[in-house]
């Protein structure tokens, strides 16, 4: 319907009961982001004061005094924006994928507790707490403009009698009785938050990106083709434009002065406009003039704090200055890279298997040794073949390898002509997707390749015996169904009875003769996504559910060691499901969320996303130990 509100409250809602253990942790060090700072802002007063920065990583890291920062995955995808309430007691991000998925979440972060959160079908403009914390205000790219929710609950409260339209700033007065708000459109509006009504209206330069208010909200700077503008917010004046090169904003809105930093491609420049008794400005340039090494690490965000300038860059690393100190032009790195990221695990045995991008490490919780095994050539997966290991590479074409853990040799066993998608082996075969559309065995024997099917939208396989090959795949492409089998022998094809929309991460127990075949498919259920893993059982051709997500997650991994089968649906926890007893419950997780599983008699070993592992007994909801492996090839244990 026309203008209907854009949001709903979501929550994971499974068919069986989950036991819930405490909560998660996080961990401490001066790690970098991996991927680019999105936000840097300021929290707390006093003893209680730091700052955090967020990332397209989907972490949140509170640094404090003592230079150590406090990393938790919010998110599997990228925080945009973070804001603190007043208190310093919760944290509100702003998580999109940059297309369909928007949605705000409201943490706890003392006690690392999701509070709740709100999901929009539309890009969020801007995001603030008022002033004493008691609303969330959330600017949204449609008429709706902008919604107020109760910032304890979530609830959402109809503050305003009239749509904003687009605002990409606004702050609350002290008493919470009035708000301001900028809209790209060319208005600065003053509203009545006790009777809803718009009290007066400024047109001012339109299109102004990065708004900022600051001198007590007296002021709102913005920027425009290369160019800042401040005006006065109490009668939306025009006081001054400032050529500018890229610049950055830094200033808080106690600040007086406006900071900001400026980029010519070689150099990074702070200046300071600053307000004299005339309410005009003067620029003082070059305050200070900080030289990059790396040319592709670019400044991405930055704040003022104090006497402190704060930069996030482009590759996730966070810098500080001393502003008030003339002499040093040198920016101190508040993050340090110390350790390596484990981008995949196997099980090998009473050990496992760690791959990293230099090397392949052959270890176990019990032992703790951290043997080298061999060096890798920039493939990103591994799978234990007996006593050699096959390496090969998604979403590339890069040859596949075998290679001898004895020797450290390896040999090429074939080169795609495509991207393989997925690849995995059943007894002495391999089976691979290339191009998500091309099905391919090779037979380590005789090292011969065949082609067994040519389809669209093809998402994983089972080789189930040799001659039975079950592959997921997308409703949308003929045959029209999510799972369908092919005979590999006679070419037969048959479309599977499962509903859903799209099949993927499929597995089965290769120890058994009749096992079943586990997977997940997505579907819509009362125009709302559902992830939905199933059993289906080739003997009767009859799937039936295991669990259910009243949500869509189409990256959630399933993982067999029999009876227990792991998986990650939801995102972020890993979840143990026991299929002869019916039973489940969730593992607590470590600071990141888990991405993949591998087990073994003794042991649950699982990979999370930042590249740290987490060691479980199996039956145990608790963490043993969380590791992180060291750039010279040790274990780091938090």
């Amino acid at each position: 319907m026309k203008n209907q509100p854009i949001l709903y409250l979501f929550m994971f809602f499974f068919t069986v009961c989950c036991i819930l253990p405490a909560a998660a942790q996080s961990h401490i060090s001066t790690q970098p982001h991996q991927d680019t700072v999105t936000d840097l802002i300021n929290c707390g007063t006093g003893s209680n004061a730091s700052f955090f920065s967020s990332g397209k990583d989907g972490f949140i890291i509170r640094w404090t005094s003592d230079g150590l920062g406090e990393h938790y995955q919010l998110s599997d995808i990228g925080i945009s924006d973070i804001v603190c309430s007043p208190d310093g007691e919760d944290i509100a991000v702003y998580e999109t994928d940059g297309g369909t998925i928007n949605r705000i979440s409201v943490w706890n972060w003392k006690s690392l507790t999701h509070k709740y959160s709100i999901r929009f079908n539309t890009s969020i403009t801007f995001l603030a707490f008022s002033e004493n914390g008691t609303y969330l205000m959330t600017g949204t790219a449609s008429v709706d403009g902008v919604l107020f929710f109760n910032a304890s609950t979530g609830s959402k409260v109809n503050l305003l009698q009239d749509n904003t339209g687009i605002v990409t700033a606004a702050t609350t007065s002290s008493t919470e009785n009035t708000v301001v708000m900028y809209s790209p459109s060319g208005t600065l509006t003053y509203y009545n938050l006790k009777n809803g009504k718009s009290q007066i209206r400024f047109t001012v330069e339109p299109d102004l990106t990065h708004p900022l208010l600051f001198n007590n909200n007296m002021l709102l700077a913005g920027i425009k083709n290369n160019t800042i503008y401040v005006i006065q917010s109490t009668t939306g004046k025009l006081l001054k434009t400032i050529p500018a090169s890229s610049p950055l904003l830094l200033s808080s809105k106690t600040d007086t002065d406006l900071y900001y930093l400026a980029y010519d491609g070689r150099l990074y420049t702070l200046n300071i406009i600053q307000k004299d008794g005339n309410a005009d400005f003067r620029i003082q340039k070059a305050v200070k003039t900080y030289k990059t090494t790396d040319r592709k690490n670019n400044f991405s965000t930055g704040i003022k704090s104090g006497n402190m300038l704060l930069l996030g860059t482009t590759k996730g690393a966070v810098y500080k200055s001393d502003i008030s100190s003339s002499a040093s032009t040198a920016l101190e790195p508040v993050t340090n890279d110390t350790y390596d990221k484990i981008i995949d695990i196997s099980q090998a045995g009473d050990n496992f298997y760690f791959l990293t991008k230099q090397a392949i490490f052959r270890s176990s919780y019990d032992s703790g040794v951290v043997d080298k095994i061999a060096e890798n050539n920039k493939q990103t997966n591994i799978i234990t073949y007996g006593k050699k290991i096959i390496l090969w590479s998604k979403n590339t074409r890069m040859s596949v390898q075998m290679l001898d853990t004895d020797t450290g040799t390896s040999n090429i066993l074939f080169t795609p002509e495509n991207i393989i998608q997925t690849l995995h082996c059943a007894g002495n075969i391999l089976v691979d997707i290339e191009g998500n559309s091309i099905i391919k065995s090779f037979n380590i024997e005789s090292m011969s390749q065949e082609e067994l099917y040519t389809g669209a939208g093809l998402q994983d396989i089972v080789l189930y015996t040799d001659r039975d090959l079950y592959v997921a795949k997308s409703s949308a492409t003929r045959p029209e169904s999510a799972l369908i089998y092919i005979n590999t022998q006679t070419k037969e094809t048959v479309p599977l009875p499962l509903s859903g929309t799209i099949a993927y991460s499929l597995c089965y127990d290769n120890t058994s003769s009749d096992s079943d075949i586990y997977g997940m498919s997505v579907s819509e259920d009362s125009g709302n996504g559902k992830t939905t893993l199933f059993s289906f059982t080739p003997k009767t051709n009859q799937s039936v559910s295991v669990l259910e997500l009243q949500e869509e997650d189409s990256n959630a991994m399933i993982n067999l060691y029999y009876p227990c089968i792991y998986t990650t649906l939801g995102k972020n926890q890993l979840q143990s499901f026991n299929l002869q007893t019916k039973s489940d419950f969730l593992y607590k997780r470590s600071a990141s969320m888990p991405l993949k599983t591998a087990r073994n008699e003794k042991r649950l070993v699982v990979l999370n996303r930042d590249g740290s592992i987490s060691w479980y007994n199996p039956e145990s909801a608790n963490i043993l130990a969380d590791w992180y492996l060291t750039l010279d090839g040790h274990w780091f244990e938090f």
